[in-house]
């Protein structure tokens, strides 16, 4: 496929075209668009800014970062799984805790 400066003005306009004329999408129902404001992250892992980092989050959207002490990203991946997996709950418990002060 080629890039945009490979196809030129003339080459965007049917993808232009395209998009123009694209459907909107489906509007949410009031139901699923309020179970959608009620979803929050709580707990992260991330290996972006050159290391593997667990992110902790509290209502307002802070996050708290913990550095991965390892090098190996198959390492980092199997760990925040097996983390997630048994510590949901208390990763659940706390960001409810914190968010009732």
């Amino acid at each position: 496929m080629p890039t945009a400066l490979e196809l030129g003005r003339k080459g965007w306009n049917k993808y232009l075209e395209a998009a123009r004329n694209r459907s909107a999408p489906p509007p949410r129902s009031a139901s699923r668009e309020a179970e959608r404001l009620r979803l929050f992250p709580v707990v992260r892992y991330d290996s972006s800014h050159g290391f593997a980092h667990r992110d902790l989050f509290d209502m307002r959207g802070q996050k708290r970062k913990t550095p991965l002490f390892t090098t190996d990203r198959n390492d980092a991946l199997t760990f925040a799984e097996s983390d997630i997996k048994d510590n949901w709950e208390i990763y659940r418990q706390r960001f409810l805790q914190e968010a009732k002060r």
